[in-house]
């Protein structure tokens, strides 16, 4: 509860804390078929620069948090984690962290290759709408 309050807008206790709660679960589940819905786009370099940017926003949020999360606990109740417990979350930790660092990377080659897919997309059409028209008649 003491963690609770000291991080009160933290997505951990939304997306990561361990819970029996139906609600908060079910909850979960919408947020992660929606990011994979996002990330989806992504990959099939369909999603726009603002949804790039907004899925990327979410994770990066979601691994800030987490780091917090255990940065707090490392320094407040550091002595209460159970040993079995330290090694997990010290793993958890440094892949948060590795999140973090490859975030800007891949929002700058989700950006280029939706740039060269609409590029392509764009191409296509014109070349398209070469065909569609109908030609002039001649004398």
């Amino acid at each position: 509860d003491e963690i609770k309050k000291a991080l009160p807008d933290s997505t951990y206790w939304k997306m990561a804390f361990p819970t029996s709660d139906k609600d908060l679960i079910a909850e979960r589940e919408r947020i992660r078929a929606e990011w994979n819905t996002q990330y989806g786009k992504v990959q099939a370099n369909t999603a726009t620069d603002e949804e790039i940017d907004a899925y990327y926003g979410d994770q990066q949020k979601l691994s800030e948090d987490y780091v917090e999360f255990l940065v707090y606990l490392a320094e407040h109740h550091a002595n209460e984690v159970p040993r079995s417990a330290v090694g997990a979350l010290k793993l958890a930790g440094e892949m948060h962290l590795a999140r973090l660092e490859e975030i800007p990377r891949k929002i700058a080659e989700a950006k280029e290759r939706h740039a060269a897919h609409e590029k392509a997309r764009q191409e296509w059409l014109a070349e398209q709408a070469k065909f569609a028209t109908p030609a002039a008649p001649t004398d």
